[in-house]
């Protein structure tokens, strides 16, 4: 008769699977799936202690676990990560055919709750001014950079995470800022203005040189070197909020919601603001940068216009503005194709298991093939 498995199992077989994901995930992937696989695991234990190793779980104990934290006061964007976490955790191991994983997918489509789409939720630009202005009444290094997050659209943990020589000068009056791989593991180039690089100067004189510091390290530091966290950066918001007496509650987020929101009803392109705050997709700024009605009222009336453009062409230049029409759709839906297969490209490289590298690298062809019969079909 085959000995049963120790309780011990369920850590163990985490603990060696958090100590492989480590080498190649981010150190806050690690914690979260951490955090999910725990709270799994106690759960196992406390209502169904006949479970000592996962290759005894079945789907009825999974589906008890969505129940429980489906009565839990949890919003769905946590229970959703520790789903995922989890189904991650399962499939990994069973992939890899570690001897301690279920024999079976326990998985299945339409397990997760559905993802909120929560509207971004810009200041307001009485409060925005006010919060700006406080700011700048205010000396220390954290204040400064919130007024230079609010000026670049950052996310938090990208501006914790630039160094000393994020900021290049390459013209009397332009500078660049490089911003770090952040959430989606993508580094980016962004241009800032004058007043923007000049913040930057005043923080790394606050900064000053920490003991030991021998080539750049992060920029927001304690003067001993310590970095300073997302926490400091809320409670900073939270007493300029505080002694503004402002009638909303500014977070880090906002003011990135509030960059993102003046440029596009200021004009800036979807496509241009999507490079600016690193998006990889559109409709991931279409989330974060809001459309008023007076902003989808404009958009309609420029829209309007080009097609009047268009109209009057062809009315005086009949063949030519044809010509011209179809040669500018045909370059227009050319360069959507090769972004798209660059981005194919990327999620091969980076983002994929090995096993399913080739099917990435399929679809990239049947891009490339269909850009090549679209060639031939304009010719």
């Amino acid at each position: 008769m085959k000995e049963k498995s120790t309780p011990s199992d369920l850590w163990t077989t985490q603990r060696r699977y958090l100590e492989k994901i480590a080498v190649a995930r981010r150190p806050n992937t690690v914690i979260n799936s951490r955090t999910a696989t725990n709270g799994f695991i106690r759960y196992l234990e406390s209502e169904h202690p006949e479970v000592s190793s996962f290759r005894e779980l079945q789907r009825r104990q999974v589906e008890s676990w969505f129940r429980h934290l489906a009565r839990r006061p949890l919003k769905k964007s946590t229970i959703r990560n520790a789903m995922i976490k989890v189904r991650v955790f399962l499939e990994t191991i069973q992939e890899e055919r570690w001897e301690e994983a279920p024999p079976l997918p326990l998985f299945e489509r339409g397990d997760l709750p559905p993802e909120d789409q929560q509207l971004p939720r810009p200041l307001s630009p009485e409060v925005d001014r006010a919060l700006q202005q406080e700011l700048r009444r205010r000396d220390g290094l954290i204040p400064k950079a919130l007024l230079f997050m609010r000026q670049t659209g950052l996310r938090a943990q990208e501006l914790l995470d630039l160094t000393t020589d994020s900021l290049y000068q390459f013209s009397r009056s332009r500078w660049s800022l490089r911003v770090p791989l952040g959430k989606l593991h993508n580094e980016r180039v962004i241009p800032v203005e004058a007043e923007t690089a000049q913040l930057f100067a005043e923080m790394l004189k606050l900064r000053g040189s920490p003991p030991g510091e021998t080539s750049s390290g992060f920029l927001i530091t304690h003067t001993d070197g310590r970095r300073y966290t997302r926490e400091a950066l809320r409670h900073a918001l939270a007493a300029a909020e505080r002694r503004a007496g402002l009638a909303e509650h500014p977070t880090p987020h906002r003011l990135r919601h509030t960059y993102a929101t003046e440029l596009l009803r200021a004009g800036m392109r979807l496509t241009v603001l999507m490079k600016l705050l690193g998006h990889r997709t559109i409709g991931m700024t279409l989330r974060y940068a809001a459309l008023t009605g007076m902003d989808v009222q404009r958009a309609y009336a420029e829209a309007m216009e080009v097609v009047k453009e268009l109209y009057d062409l062809a009315s005086v230049r009949p063949k030519r503005g044809r010509a011209e029409t179809a040669s500018a759709i045909h370059r227009s839906i050319r360069e959507h194709l090769e972004e798209v297969a660059a981005d194919l490209d990327r999620l091969r490289r980076d983002h994929v298991r090995a096993e399913r590298k080739k099917k990435v690298q399929r679809l990239r062809e049947r891009l490339r093939r269909l850009a090549d019969d679209l060639d031939a079909a304009m010719s």
